[in-house]
């Protein structure tokens, strides 16, 4: 789900498609990167990607904030507002799970977005610009990829084209704001309080927690975390990153399981170079040593041999 183009100018691809292609800005950026200082693309490098947690979202995000900043810090007075644009606009986009910054700016997006959702409702016949999140929450029918993509990645690119239409006078929704600086003072204040509450759990993996539950739990008279469950894992990234880890929700930081089920990495030259990584384990029995033995080199985006020949296989399991 990383190979979709990106299409920087196209307006009709922000509103009212389902792929936003951040993911795939990152891997071209990266392997561009490497390429550019006349270097070969090595399995490090390839390693280095799968784990990748930067959100070129984030860095639009803080790009737009740098062109506005002389013009914000004239107009808006609010000091919570303020500290919240200082914190971000250092901001290098990499959602680690020990990024301050990187919940800040979770929390800022949500809240500038939820601000303009109330605007479109109040003014339902305006509402383009929110592409399907706005026919998502004002009841139309959806399948259910759409609403995932709708709730998670696809409303950063359309916040994005707000924002950028709101500074040039040509939205709607941030016309009924108050205008851009209104918009972003009420939204970036909000922010910064809620942060702050929890300044003890500021850090992006704090809050992004990602609980592995067995499908049976709920129905066994297990607590949450024991059983057949396997455990909770501060996590980094979210749906806009290479190492995928969206969040449940607006409300709601956790990460909603995540999509990257097994990293692989295969080298064509010499089969027995390959690596692969995946959560929990080989064995689905509970009893066994392997049905959870691989959930923390995952979680800490490491690898391991991906055995091929008969030699390696034995070497590895007499080990």
């Amino acid at each position: 789900n990383n190979k979709m183009p990106y299409f920087n100018d196209s307006e009709v691809y922000l509103g009212n498609c389902f792929k936003t292609g951040y993911r795939y800005r990152v891997i071209m950026e990266e392997i561009d990167a490497v390429l550019d200082g006349g270097n070969k693309f090595t399995l490090k490098d390839a390693m280095n990607i799968l784990v990748n947690v930067r959100s070129c979202a984030a860095n639009d995000f803080v790009d737009f904030l740098k062109v506005i900043k002389e013009e914000f810090f004239r107009r808006v007075k609010d000091e919570n507002a303020k500290l919240t644009f200082m914190t971000l606009e250092s901001f290098d986009g990499v959602l680690h799970k020990n990024s301050r910054p990187a919940h800040l700016y979770r929390v800022v997006t949500v809240e500038l977005m939820m601000n303009l959702v109330d605007i479109a409702i109040k003014f339902s016949d305006k509402n383009a610009e929110l592409g399907h999140t706005y026919g998502l929450l004002s009841g139309a029918s959806f399948s259910k990829f759409k609403i995932i993509s709708a709730m998670q990645g696809q409303y950063h690119r359309n916040l994005q084209q707000i924002l950028v239409d709101g500074l040039e006078l040509r939205s709607y929704l941030v016309e009924h704001a108050g205008g851009l600086y209104k918009l972003l003072e009420i939204a970036f204040s909000k922010a910064w309080v809620k942060y702050f509450i929890r300044s003890t759990e500021a850090a992006w993996g704090s809050v992004h927690k990602l609980h592995l539950a067995h499908p049976m739990s709920e129905k066994l008279p297990f607590p949450k975390g024991s059983g057949l469950d396997a455990g909770e894992l501060r996590m980094g990234g979210d749906t806009n990153t290479v190492a995928q880890s969206a969040a449940a929700g607006w409300n709601d930081n956790s990460a909603n399981g995540s999509n990257v089920s097994m990293r692989g990495i295969v080298d064509l030259s010499n089969w027995e170079n390959s690596l692969c990584s995946l959560p929990l384990g080989q064995s689905g029995m509970h009893g066994s040593r392997h049905y959870n033995d691989r959930t923390k080199t995952w979680a800490a985006g490491k690898f391991h041999a991906w055995n091929y020949s008969e030699d390696s296989f034995k070497s590895y399991y007499s080990s």
